[in-house]
């Protein structure tokens, strides 16, 4: 019976790369390859090398602030089936529809220990986390995008991602609530596990930590192609995390492809000619692919290598 599953496992994982690989070719149909080409030419390798380091620094923030919900919510699970769940669900964000990364964390949180529920509730926190940090973020970028003519008293609801995550840092007790009126809405049983205070707070802090070192990887990819460092910065980082949230909120397009691609590109034409910020967006993209399907795949590589649980794993279990 392990054999078969084990063989189960083997065989969901491959499938969920080969689709992960037709969503990456989809979203490079276009131009990707193009600009490819142009991140292979000598002087701008330096860039790309750190672009990629930033970028893989923000996902390891982020698989952070993941895990903490992971724990908090799900129950004692070790680091390795941690790793693998996050690095299962990574290949899911490039197949078409969110419902896939919700499916792949509950799939394979039960292999962990991990009941539906409680990893479904986990997912869900974590996301909302991600979502409304990014949003705060994303305001860095908002000076910049501001329309002319328009007096600041009509842009006060640009301050409205940032409150709500004040709020939520002195309150972390409102997540759970909405968690609940959730499940009462959808007619469900309420979760059996909620978010501590604490969980709450440090996922949100690691969350808003992995946006703004990941955030780096766009300005040094802006500086690379001319762009004022200073004025591009706050543009860069901010523009990072308001265009990833408006790609998560695109559910069809693999990893939100278009209007990631759109947001990145006016927020970068406030710094660079609208040209330039094209290349730089579609670089950003590249660049997120190599950092987030190579670290996926070395963490699948070395956690799916079969080794025998010590007793103090089987304690944990």
């Amino acid at each position: 019976m392990s054999e078969r599953r084990a063989w189960w496992k083997t065989a969901l994982t491959g499938l969920f790369m080969v689709a992960a690989a037709g969503g990456v070719a989809l979203a490079l149909r276009h131009q990707g390859w193009e600009v490819l080409a142009q991140l292979r030419q000598p002087r701008v390798i330096p860039y790309v090398l750190g672009s990629l380091a930033a970028n893989l620094a923000g996902l390891v923030l982020g698989l952070l602030s993941w895990r903490r919900f992971v724990v908090d919510v799900g129950g004692p699970v070790g680091a390795r089936d941690c790793a693998r769940i996050w690095a299962v669900g990574m290949f899911g964000k490039y197949i078409p529809g969110r419902l896939w990364g919700l499916v792949a964390h509950v799939r394979m949180g039960k292999s962990a220990g991990i009941n539906a529920g409680r990893m479904a509730t986990a997912f869900l926190l974590s996301f909302g986390v991600v979502m409304l940090t990014g949003a705060a973020i994303g305001m860095l970028a908002a000076p910049g995008l501001a329309m002319p003519g328009v007096g600041g008293s009509a842009q006060w609801w640009l301050a409205v991602p940032v409150l709500v995550l004040v709020v939520a840092l002195i309150w972390p007790g409102l997540a759970n609530r909405l968690v609940l009126l959730m499940a009462r809405l959808a007619r469900r049983p309420a979760p059996e596990r909620l978010a501590s205070a604490a969980g709450m707070r440090t996922g949100i802090v690691l969350a808003l930590a992995s946006w703004l070192v990941a955030g780096v990887h766009l300005w040094i990819l802006t500086v690379m192609l001319g762009a004022d460092p200073v004025r591009a910065l706050p543009v860069g980082v901010g523009g990072f995390a308001l265009a990833t949230v408006a790609g998560s909120a695109a559910l069809i397009m693999p990893d939100g492809w278009g209007a990631r691609e759109l947001t990145l590109t006016v927020a970068l034409a406030t710094v660079l000619p609208w040209g330039e910020a094209g290349v730089v967006a579609l670089a950003s993209r590249l660049v997120c692919i190599v950092a987030e399907l190579g670290a996926a795949a070395v963490v699948l590589l070395v956690t799916l290598r079969r080794t025998q649980p010590t007793p103090e794993m089987e304690s944990v279990r």
